[in-house]
């Protein structure tokens, strides 16, 4: 008898670790619902709570704060199923990713999208004119300030003033490489395709 209850129990413990393994997860986290570009003001629909069982360490939103989540900026691009994590969004208000670095550059009005705003995503094209080439600056920049656009220096960024643009990039070689674009060549700011994903 002994015998046949040892084995009873070691079914009824390997029945309960299958159960375990493969109960669904009890807790959800947030995740895209779509391809996101940073800059992002994020809508109910943008996100979406999936199951996971996560450690308590991981940076991620748990689903219960999808609410909290919503009319927030996303600083980086989020591609489809992708976690976000606390510091993908802006914490009152700002735009600026974490560890960027800010430039501002001063692009022609004809060079400028007319609805720009913070926390717009942006790519920075350089044009020489003497060697009739243009190229990719920077990709997925940050507006974070849109300075002279408000203080009667000019109406709109798409005016004949008021082109000043504060843009946050990835780090200071990135800055580096703008700043130097925008000494030797025409600048130009435009806006990627909508629900495209950046990198």
């Amino acid at each position: 008898m002994t015998g046949a209850a040892l084995v009873v129990v070691a079914v009824g413990g390997v029945l309960s670790a299958h159960r375990a393994a493969t109960a669904p997860p009890e807790t959800t986290v947030l995740a895209a619902a779509r391809a996101l570009t940073a800059g992002t003001v994020l809508a109910a629909d943008d996100l979406t709570a999936v199951p996971a069982d996560m450690p308590a360490d991981t940076p991620v939103v748990a689903g219960e704060f999808a609410d909290d989540a919503v009319g927030r900026t996303l600083l980086r691009p989020l591609e489809v199923g992708a976690l976000l994590a606390p510091a993908d969004v802006g914490d009152g208000g700002s735009t600026r990713p974490p560890g960027s670095t800010v430039v501002t550059v001063e692009p022609a009005a004809s060079r400028v999208p007319s609805d720009l705003g913070p926390g717009t995503s942006v790519d920075v094209l350089a044009t020489d004119d003497e060697r009739g080439l243009t190229e990719l600056v920077v990709r997925g920049a940050v507006v974070v300030g849109l300075p002279g656009a408000d203080d009667g220096e000019g109406t709109s960024i798409g005016g004949s003033l008021g082109t000043r643009v504060e843009l946050a990039v990835a780090d200071e070689t990135v800055a580096t490489a703008l700043v130097d674009a925008a000494v030797r060549h025409d600048l130009t700011l435009v806006l990627p395709t909508p629900g495209s994903a950046r990198g």
